[in-house]
């Protein structure tokens, strides 16, 4: 297990097989370049998804506004990206209900002023990149460290991952970095029973650990997370979780739990993942609910 991290934290037990920075991620910060930029999305999602997530790094970098934050013409927008003015139309028109841009019918699309300092991470909190690709979209640098990686019983783990208690699960500690400062403490649980029988040595090793859940899961158990569910609430560094973060201790975190699910619904991981409050925003868009009494 880290050292640092304990039973106050985390409720978590055991002593790990694999300990010391494992430093992964290629590093690379975000540039200007479309062509660049878009090979860094995955080809599964949608061309407007693509081209939002595009836009809204290139807005971050303060690279594509011109005068007076004034984004250019779709028609411009539509050659530079080489796609149709209904896919930028698209992709604008997300980043408006965002509240990143708006919109004036004859005047153009201009950027709004977030308030938030060029340092911070910056995502949709009901999309689930890959943390590396959170940072990269927000144009920062980014890099993952493997803290840790052990084999315990399931213990009150069970429940959520619908495995009896004292069944083994594999658990990962990784630490993510933005331009070599620490924004994410990510802890990840995942039933051994899932690995395929042959690869289960293999994917005790530092390398398979490192990878992301999603990837870790496709490649050693042949399963695809279809969707997670996740709960947040704001939480407080205790002294483990803020040497991991390199904040002082006390200080405002997200803390957001998620069980990822298969396309069967059956339980593929469950993550416990703090977030450097300072440093990390979500959005989302929230529409209102009528009450029974407006019919």
């Amino acid at each position: 297990m880290p050292p640092g991290t304990g039973r106050t934290a985390l409720a978590l037990t055991g002593k790990g097989s694999y300990t010391g920075p494992n430093p992964g991620g290629d590093g690379s910060r975000l540039t200007t370049a479309i062509k660049h930029q878009a090979k860094i999305i995955p080809r599964n999602v949608p061309l407007a998804e693509q081209v939002k997530t595009e836009l809204l790094s290139l807005i971050r970098l303060g690279d594509l506004s011109e005068h007076a934050g004034r984004l250019p013409a779709e028609t411009h927008l539509s050659r530079q990206f080489g796609v149709s003015r209904a896919t930028i139309r698209a992709a604008l028109s997300a980043l408006e209900q965002a509240g990143v841009v708006t919109r004036l019918h004859g005047v153009g699309t201009f950027v709004n002023d977030l308030g938030l300092p060029a340092s911070t991470i910056w995502g949709w909190f009901d999309k689930a990149p890959e943390f590396a690709d959170l940072i990269r979209n927000s144009g920062h640098a980014p890099d993952c460290q493997l803290l840790g990686s052990e084999t315990v019983e399931a213990g009150h783990l069970a429940a959520p991952l619908r495995v009896d208690p004292v069944d083994k699960i594999l658990l990962t500690y990784k630490r993510f970095l933005s331009d070599e400062e620490p924004v994410i403490y990510s802890i990840t649980s995942v039933p051994v029973e899932l690995i395929a029988p042959d690869r289960r040595e293999a994917a005790m090793m530092p390398q398979a650990c490192a990878e992301s859940v999603y990837r870790f899961l496709q490649i050693q158990c042949d399963s695809r997370v279809n969707h997670q569910t996740s709960e947040i609430q704001v939480t407080l560094a205790d002294q483990s979780v803020a040497a991991h973060l390199a904040c002082t201790v006390g200080q405002p975190l997200f803390n957001v739990v998620e069980v990822g699910y298969s396309p069967q619904q059956e339980p593929l991981f469950h993550a416990v993942n703090f977030f450097r409050g300072d440093l990390v925003r979500f959005r989302l868009i929230r529409r209102p609910v009528l009450s029974i009494a407006d019919f």
